[in-house]
């Protein structure tokens, strides 16, 4: 089809030569999409929380920060 060159080769090479660029395009506005999805949930989840859920939550972010804190010094 590109080798004929009959009308519209340079639309097709364009596209041959660039695909990568149009999926690039297309999966940053889709993960940047499902990025603001995950954000609006997110904060959702964090601000119905109870005080009793929050007391744990923050409980298991103490341990998580120290156990990276721990990973990090064994480096």
């Amino acid at each position: 089809m590109i080798l004929k060159r009959g009308d519209g080769w340079e639309l097709d090479l364009e596209n041959i030569t660039h695909r990568d660029d149009k999926v690039a395009s297309n999966y940053r506005r889709t993960y940047s999409h499902n990025i603001e999805v995950n954000e609006r949930l997110f904060v959702e989840i964090l601000n119905s929380r109870t005080e009793k859920q929050d007391k744990k939550l923050r409980q298991q972010l103490s341990k998580y920060r120290k156990d990276i804190e721990t990973l990090i010094q064994d480096i």
